[in-house]
């Protein structure tokens, strides 16, 4: 059974508001019209199943406990649990935005690839398409959060289990 992860950017003081409307966000995006929207608006973020990849790609840790290439993904306060142990909202908030983007803006792919590519499985047949599908994942999360700071807004992260 796999986990997915949708991130969508919000009001900085959208918590302030509940946990319970944050859901409602996310729950709208399963619609695929609103879906499609939000990922073209930058509102929403969806790494799919292929967050843990996207996350060890950034820090070279599956589970990184502080600094900034942990923030992207991982990041943030829990601020919700549902269904399962695996089914969790996590909060980064204005500030935490402001460093998580000025980390990805700093990286330089193919580095941080090379460094990471044993730890990615990115050898043999693969290695190219999984370069590719992390090269894409990586420019939409940097989009995302360049436009979350820029806006001064917060980020709410949702895993799923399936």
């Amino acid at each position: 059974m796999g986990n997915s992860m949708r991130m969508r950017r919000v009001p900085a003081d959208e918590l302030q508001r509940g946990v319970p409307l944050l859901e409602e966000g996310f729950s709208a995006t399963r619609n695929n019209e609103v879906f499609a929207s939000e990922i073209q608006s930058g509102t929403l973020c969806s790494l799919g199943e292929e967050w843990r990849t996207v996350n060890l790609l950034l820090t070279g840790e599956e589970f990184p406990a502080t600094g900034p290439a942990s923030l992207p993904v991982l990041g943030g306060v829990h601020v919700g649990s549902f269904a399962t142990p695996v089914d969790v909202m996590v909060w980064l908030d204005a500030d935490g935005v402001h460093v998580a983007h000025e980390y990805l803006a700093s990286i330089e792919f193919d580095a941080l690839f090379d460094l990471h590519r044993k730890k990615l499985g990115a050898v043999g047949d693969d290695a190219a398409e999984i370069e590719q599908d992390l090269r894409r994942r990586l420019q939409d999360l940097q989009r995302f959060y360049g436009l979350a700071d820029a806006g001064h807004e917060a980020v709410v992260k949702r895993v799923y289990s399936r």
